[in-house]
């Protein structure tokens, strides 16, 4: 019950990612199966950290159950749109070597940002048809590209931050921005930005170790 009561803010911060589709509490309820789950299954060892592991038994029955919801759809228009950015994304940074930004893959597929942020919430609920089963067919791990024990020790750290410092941590890291550029965000001055950007780096670190 001890385990189960720490970890409840996991939980609740990747049911927060998906409450457009679904009841929040809802969601919450699913989650924590996800995690009595990770609790029964997790082995101690020095590859991945339990919060890691947790992390992707609570996202993956949350989509399953979003993907076993036959009133969630998506048309094939921004399902094809968002196949589309996938492959946008991936010349982008291939040819640039950084993150194309929000405006960047609006100039490109000449979309809206309401059809551009449809085509992004659609992309989690088709990779929640990769799952991996072990020989007991329960659900061991969520595919998703580019995951490892790492990736997601940093995730967690993120979602650990609070909403300025997301927001300045995705605008640097994801969307490219310069210090001075944020400062506009912000409404401050680049010394400023600097200052916090500094603080929230030390802060990530110290959660991931």
């Amino acid at each position: 019950m001890d385990n189960i009561i720490k970890y409840e803010h996991l939980v609740e911060s990747i049911a927060y990612k998906y409450k457009g589709n679904k009841d929040i509490e809802d969601l919450k309820q699913v989650g924590m199966i996800g995690l009595i789950k990770a609790l029964n299954n997790y082995k101690p060892n020095d590859k991945c950290k339990f919060s890691s592991y947790a992390y992707i038994w609570i996202k993956g029955e949350i989509l399953e159950y979003i993907r076993c919801d036959k009133s969630i759809k998506y048309s094939k228009e921004i399902i094809k749109l968002a196949k589309e950015i996938n492959i946008i994304e991936d010349k982008f940074r291939e040819k640039f070597n950084k993150e194309p930004k929000l405006e960047d893959i609006m100039k490109i597929t000449n979309k809206s940002i309401e059809e551009i942020k449809e085509a992004y919430n659609s992309k989690d609920y088709i990779l929640s048809l990769d799952y991996e089963y072990d020989n007991n067919y329960e659900m061991y791990a969520y595919n998703e590209k580019y995951y490892n024990s790492e990736i997601l020790d940093l995730y967690n750290a993120l979602d650990n931050l609070d909403k300025d410092e997301k927001k300045l941590i995705y605008l640097r890291y994801f969307n490219d921005y310069t210090q001075s550029e944020v400062s506009k965000e912000f409404n401050t001055n680049q010394v400023d930005i600097s200052r916090k950007e500094k603080k929230i780096l030390t802060k990530l670190n110290r959660n991931m170790v």
